[in-house]
């Protein structure tokens, strides 16, 4: 009874809004938000029951998120600014005469704009007014110079902020970004001024954020847009390159502050020696936790342990009783308790060093290179792997290179690269497969784990952020290892610890598609079971 009840409510309010007495409207609205309220209070302890409120709040918030920008344009388009201070008055007291028209001032108005008005009528700073006022424009409509409205700036962007499937968020986020790539709008002079930024092929970029946020999930959708939006500015800006050094910075009680600016293959050697000195597996990781190791020249940069004490609460100065005392023996004197040896710090690996401070110490290892006595050069390496297509190596004088870490290399940085690297071929096929394939068995070689590395970047999982090298390669076809599943490089996909766990859970699955692994979520994550 109660739902039927409220959707009679529902389809009347939606046939005869516009016809209903506004202390009417209000009455409703007032009962509707004490009815969420009601709704959204936990009475059960049900989980179920708790992950179906939240979708009802999220739900809720999106709604309002919409009709911000909507009310906020019904505010500039009625004018409401110029109502005179009597009539706002009336408002708050709940004297208002809706019969009668709306009382606007003759003379100077209460509030500069529609922005001002939200401010102070809302209680908001006067940034977030303005940041809505602006957002309105760009989404839901503009005013041109006669008072009429007129199409947003962003009309596919508008869409898909408009879409109740979607959340409104990332579509506003993606306004307020290439909003900074365009000019002011001249739609106050008469003329509107559509977007004009571009991307590379020529369409604009508005587009491309549209499908970019239709296409994937929200986290990869920000990821690919951000690459865009830094292209784009990387191209039009005229700014001067910022040149690289390293210098000190300051010196503050004996402790100095350096500095580095570096590009390119040096931004990838910083890059990858940090990722390396990272990872606990690799030569240079254990280095950077080694502590006070003489033969490799490691600085014992930390602090000396300290054996433990008990707590004031659990020693004592009264003697035991009696009843505790054994009659045949004599209580020894109290002696002080000695804490027992230091452990050896030589080549011990200490894994509570802070990540900052082991990175010194590799960083220090490499400026500290000793000869052992076998005649090696105890020193960190860090590797250096270059991506391109086939196509793009035959022709090197407009290639662009990346690295694992996200550094773009220039055509003549890459050139220049190439002739003194050592070249692990991974050719990538037109859809990105890796053509050579590995030999099957147990474990990952690491040449097969470079390859898998070169195809997947890192984790497969989408929106998974996970540092490249410490993701690990998976089995994923024929049931995994145990099922039959060859180590072939075409079978196996790199996930992150975390994401390999849930996969052999059976929380998400791996398909093929056209030869790469392709991630399919579960229904409750991504209802259309897009690949």
């Amino acid at each position: 009874s109660l739902a039927t009840a409220l959707g009679v409510l529902r389809d009347t309010v939606s046939t005869h809004n516009s016809s209903l007495h506004p202390t009417l409207r209000q009455e409703i609205g007032d009962l509707t938000l004490q009815l969420l309220t009601a709704l959204s209070t936990p009475t059960t302890e049900d989980p179920r029951t708790v992950l179906h409120t939240a979708t009802l709040i999220e739900q809720h918030y999106r709604t309002a998120l919409r009709h911000q920008l909507h009310i906020t344009a019904a505010a500039e388009a009625t004018a409401a600014h110029t109502l005179s201070t009597t009539e706002y008055n009336r408002l708050t007291n709940g004297t208002t005469n809706w019969d009668q028209p709306p009382e606007h001032t003759t003379g100077r108005t209460a509030h500069k704009d529609t922005a001002a008005l939200l401010a102070r009528w809302l209680g908001i700073n006067d940034f977030e007014a303005q940041t809505r006022l602006h957002d309105t424009h760009r989404l839901i409509n503009r005013r041109t110079i006669a008072g009429t409205t007129t199409t947003p700036r962003y009309t596919h962007l508008s869409r898909l902020f408009h879409d109740p499937t979607q959340d409104p968020r990332p579509a506003r986020d993606a306004a307020r970004r290439l909003e900074k790539f365009e000019p002011a709008d001249t739609i106050n002079q008469g003329t509107p001024l559509p977007p004009t930024a571009t991307g590379p092929d020529g369409i604009p970029l508005e587009e491309h954020a549209a499908h970019l946020l239709q296409d994937h999930d929200r986290a990869t959708a920000a990821k690919r847009l951000t690459a865009l939006c830094t292209a784009y500015k990387q191209a039009n800006t005229q700014a001067i390159k910022p040149t690289e050094y390293f210098r000190r910075i300051r010196t503050i009680l004996g402790v100095d502050t350096y500095q580095f600016t570096v590009t390119g293959t040096n931004a990838e050697l910083l890059r990858s020696l940090i990722a390396q000195l990272d990872n606990p597996n690799t030569q240079a990781g254990k280095a950077a936790r080694t502590t006070g190791n003489p033969d490799t020249g490691h600085p014992d940069t930390t602090t000396p342990r300290t054996a433990p004490t008990d707590p004031d609460w659990l020693t004592s100065t009264t003697p035991p009783p009696d009843w505790a005392t054994d009659p045949n023996t004599h209580p020894a004197p109290a002696t002080p308790r000695t804490p027992p040896p230091e452990p050896p710090t030589t080549g011990v690996p200490d894994p509570g060093i802070p990540v900052d401070q082991r990175r010194l110490n590799g960083f220090l290892a490499l400026l500290k290179q000793r000869t052992t006595s076998t005649g090696n050069t105890t020193q960190v390496i860090p590797t250096i792997n270059v991506y391109m297509h086939l196509s793009q190596l035959m022709d090197l004088a407009h290639a662009h290179g990346i690295t694992t870490h996200g550094v773009k290399i220039s055509p003549t940085e890459l050139r220049r690269t190439l002739c003194d690297a050592k070249i692990i071929s991974h050719v990538l096929g037109g859809q990105g497969q890796i053509l050579d394939q590995g030999r099957a068995r147990r474990i990952y070689t690491p040449t097969q784990r470079t390859s898998l590395l070169a195809r997947d970047r890192g984790c497969i999982r989408p929106g998974c952020s996970y540092p490249p090298e410490l993701c690990e390669a998976h089995h994923w076809d024929d049931g995994g290892w145990a099922g039959g599943c060859p180590t072939d490089v075409d079978k196996g996909a790199m996930l992150c610890p975390r994401d390999h766990d849930d996969n052999h859970a059976g929380k998400f699955t791996i398909v093929d598609i056209n030869g790469l692994p392709h991630v399919l979520e579960p229904e409750y994550l991504d209802p259309t079971r897009t690949p």
